[in-house]
């Protein structure tokens, strides 16, 4: 109905819907705040003529930018709506200035991923971004794979999880477009790995798991061809006991689980499960390589 809203009368329109999403935001309610990101992403997909198309994309441009303030809400599923989205924004919107905007994002993006405090959101907007605008996101994928083993490597599980997210829309990324080029980062992220493995930290071990495990899915012929692929398999298959891991004869079960994210997500919890669930979890792709 309101695509026959004429010249002013149209922005006056986009204008009180402007408001509205912005009062849902500013609420203390977070339902009414999901509810706003939920009208954002649906006004992404509003078509109009191009004149009203114009005054939609620099809505949009608002609203990245209310976004991004979310991003910085301690609640998960804000952060991971949030992060959503500004995928679709990215993916959908099109324009030189809404290009230089996810240019932005993803910039900012990696910036977050060097404080330990913003790297849970850092890695669901790179995963989005990465999912949603995988040619602007090529453009930047050095400083993602300088900065992504830290992350993996995070106290928090949460962040360890959504790292994982991100490495693995890079590593589709990586597989079609940079060619020979790609096995640079595979080496980097292995070596990386392999010797997370012999640190005696529960998260630097569960880290390099994860690590591996996306490289056995993405990078198959990286680990085949060139021989690398026993030694992968010995080295993982090593945490399938719990007498190997650095803590077994010390008496506790790994570190503090607060710490680690409250806990891994095994049966009993701790640091033990979590590694071992992460290896059997891998098994079966092992197998299939084998």
């Amino acid at each position: 109905e309101a695509r026959n809203l004429r010249g002013e009368s149209f922005v006056v329109f986009t204008n009180e819907i402007n408001q509205c999403i912005y009062d849902l935001l500013q609420s203390r309610d977070r339902h009414e705040q999901l509810g706003a990101i939920g009208a954002i992403v649906e006004l992404v997909y509003v078509k109009c003529d191009e004149k009203r198309d114009a005054i939609f994309q620099h809505l949009t441009l608002v609203h990245n930018n209310y976004l991004h303030v979310m991003l910085l809400k301690a609640d998960d599923e804000i952060l991971e709506m949030a992060a959503r989205a500004l995928g679709v924004i990215a993916g959908k919107s099109q324009g030189m200035q809404t290009g230089q905007t996810v240019q932005w994002d993803i910039t900012r993006a990696l910036k977050w991923m060097r404080d330990p405090m913003m790297r849970r959101a850092s890695v669901l907007l790179l995963t989005e971004l990465a999912k949603n605008a995988p040619t602007f996101f090529h453009m930047h994928i050095k400083g993602f794979f300088e900065h992504i083993w830290d992350v993996m490597c995070d106290a928090r599980l949460a962040t360890r999880m959504g790292a994982v997210s991100a490495l693995r829309e890079c590593l589709v990324i990586l597989a079609e477009r940079e060619g020979r080029g790609r096995t640079t980062w595979y080496k980097k992220l292995l070596d990386q790995a392999q010797q997370g493995l012999r640190d005696p930290t529960p998260e630097v071990i569960h880290g390099s798991l994860l690590t591996i495990a996306e490289l056995v899915h993405n990078s198959v012929d990286f680990l085949v061809g060139a021989h690398r692929f026993p030694a992968v398999c010995d080295a993982v298959l090593r945490f399938r006991d719990a007498t190997t891991y650095p803590w077994a004869n010390d008496g506790l079960d790994g570190h503090d689980h607060a710490a680690t994210g409250g806990g891994g997500p095994g049966p009993g919890g701790g640091d033990t499960d979590m590694l071992r669930m992460a290896v059997m979890d891998m098994i079966p792709s092992l197998a299939r390589l084998d």
